[in-house]
């Protein structure tokens, strides 16, 4: 049902959009595009891509070793199915279209997501702590300098708890049991 309403609303952007925009218009802009910049652009998407396979391949060792190809040809898919469908649900379809591809459990392979994600936002904390840092930073408003603070609190506190889950190294929270014994939707199995 999910993905039939995505590709619902999908569709009916689309059909919005061609409505608004003059077919002759947009062919007469793309003819005056410039190649150059439009390679540039296609080469650090495809780099980026390749670069997040590799990465996420480094997630899944030492416990399993999963191709290259497979990790990349399921982030173009998922990435495909995140501009389609609502609320992010590429990361989903990620997991799923991986454990099916190469039997790999579904929480497993969200772990891995997650990780990738946790990594995301302290690269994002570093950035903004470097930023709010360097000497230019009283230029910044009030307000831009204490939501940077407090974003970058979040993410330390965030790892705080990740580090804190490490070394506890209980396989199950108190209170997890049923939800590791009876997970929803089949996921695991």
């Amino acid at each position: 049902l999910q993905v039939v309403l995505g590709c619902a609303v999908s569709a009916l952007a689309v059909y919005y959009l061609l409505q608004q925009v003059s077919l002759d218009q947009l062919g007469q802009e793309l003819g005056r595009a410039q190649l150059l910049p439009i390679g540039m652009v296609i080469v650090c998407v495809l780099g980026s891509l390749v670069t997040r396979a590799a990465r996420w391949h480094i997630y899944f060792l030492p416990e399993r070793r999963v191709g290259f190809g497979p990790l990349l040809g399921t982030l173009a898919i998922s990435y495909m199915a995140s501009t389609f469908l609502p609320l992010r649900a590429g990361e989903l379809v990620r997991a799923v279209f991986l454990g099916k591809r190469e039997s790999i459990a579904i929480p497993r392979i969200l772990g891995t997501i997650l990780l990738e994600k946790l990594f995301d936002f302290l690269a994002i904390g570093v950035m903004l702590a470097l930023l709010l840092a360097l000497p230019a930073h009283t230029a910044l408003p009030d307000t831009t300098q204490a939501a940077g603070k407090f974003i970058i609190s979040v993410i330390v506190a965030g790892f705080g708890c990740v580090i804190a889950l490490a070394v506890w190294r209980s396989p199950t929270p108190p209170g997890g049991g049923p939800v590791q014994t009876h997970p929803p939707v089949g996921l695991g199995r």
